[in-house]
């Protein structure tokens, strides 16, 4: 091979690396609070955190007694100021909640102000983008 063949691919895979480095990997989702008024609340925690307004969150409390009962309430407001919430002291539901963390999409549904279901998704596009 000759010199400036060399040393034009030596160029390419340098670039390519300097691209690369730079580029942004993977799919990054910015699902924000949704209320259906009555219904169902659901969103990303970190693209609801890192929203461009101060009005919606999204979320869930976990509550332990001396009883020994626990129980959780979950919650969201949207960026219109619809709220919903629900309360549940369902194991299974529990569990799901425990699970919640910043790369988590949170979806719930309410009958009256009881929590129906308690679902969630722990997804990488749900983390923070680059």
């Amino acid at each position: 091979m000759s010199k400036i063949r060399i040393g034009f691919i030596a160029s390419l895979v340098i670039a390519s690396f300097a691209i690369a480095g730079t580029a942004a990997a993977g799919l990054v989702g910015n699902t924000q609070v949704t209320v259906v008024s009555g219904t169902s609340g659901k969103g990303a925690l970190t693209a609801v955190r890192n929203s461009a307004d101060s009005v919606q969150y999204i979320g869930c409390s976990r509550y332990s007694y001396s009883s020994g009962s626990t129980s959780a309430i979950c919650y969201a407001r949207d960026s219109s100021y619809n709220y919903i919430s629900c309360s549940t002291s369902n194991p299974e539901h529990l569990q799901v909640i425990d699970s919640l963390n910043p790369a988590a999409y949170l979806y719930f549904t309410v009958n009256g102000s009881t929590c129906d279901s308690v679902i969630t998704t722990l997804t990488s596009y749900n983390l923070p983008g680059h």
